[in-house]
């Protein structure tokens, strides 16, 4: 099957914090999960919860390094984590059990997708 993403997805290890958002805007679960990678408009993660396509889920990541690029993108501003808001677009089951759960950003604050292009930048493959 091709990839359609249009952005190159990096590897990376970190861990997520989820929360479920609500149609009545409430939060509604906290878990911890494992990210598996990320790009400009989106991410992956495994799960032991699945969750709706179409589920709208606020994300914190605590990406090594995500502090010290943020604030040479933004000087004056401390962010330890990247926050987001995000659509369920993927749920695929795993082998081992759980879920491999696909994100497509839907809310991100453009010093943060500036400072991730960045981040991106610098995590991501060598050109060749």
């Amino acid at each position: 099957m091709p990839d359609k993403r249009k952005f190159l997805r990096v590897p990376a290890a970190c861990i997520v914090s989820v929360r479920e958002v609500e149609k009545s805007e409430e939060w509604s679960l906290t878990s911890n999960l494992a990210l598996k990678d990320i790009s400009l408009t989106g991410l992956s993660f495994h799960s032991l919860h699945s969750y709706p396509v179409g589920t709208i889920l606020a994300l914190e990541l605590s990406l090594a390094g995500w502090e010290q690029v943020r604030t040479e993108v933004c000087p004056g501003e401390k962010h330890e984590k990247l926050a987001l808001a995000g659509e369920v677009v993927r749920m695929e089951a795993v082998r081992q059990g759980g879920w491999e759960v696909g994100i497509y950003f839907v809310s991100i604050d453009e010093w943060d997708r500036l400072a991730l292009y960045e981040y991106l930048k610098r995590k991501g493959p060598p050109s060749k």
